[in-house]
């Protein structure tokens, strides 16, 4: 089972580890002793993927997958939908 989990978990336990090393590179320290000034730099600089650096494209994109996961599962469930005011099909 842990086998497995590993497996499946790669690529997100790799974005992380590169978070880990940009932020080690940016500031000098690991994400959990940045400010929140310090965090919202480097998310700005992957949150879209225009004009982003060779460097950065492949935490861009990894970052677009799991925004869009985000959006998806909050907009499809029941708390989502009533933000949205989303009554269904009814005449």
């Amino acid at each position: 089972m842990l086998s497995f989990l590993l497996h499946e978990l790669k690529p997100q336990l790799g974005f992380f580890l590169f978070l880990d090393e940009l932020f080690q590179k940016e500031f000098g320290k690991t994400i959990l002793e940045c400010s929140e000034d310090e965090i919202k730099t480097v998310f700005d600089k992957i949150s879209y993927q225009d004009n982003i650096s060779d460097e950065l494209s492949e935490a861009a994109s990894f970052f677009a997958t799991y925004r869009h996961f985000v959006v998806t599962g909050w907009f499809t469930s029941e708390v989502g939908m009533k933000d949205l005011g989303y009554k269904g099909n009814i005449p």
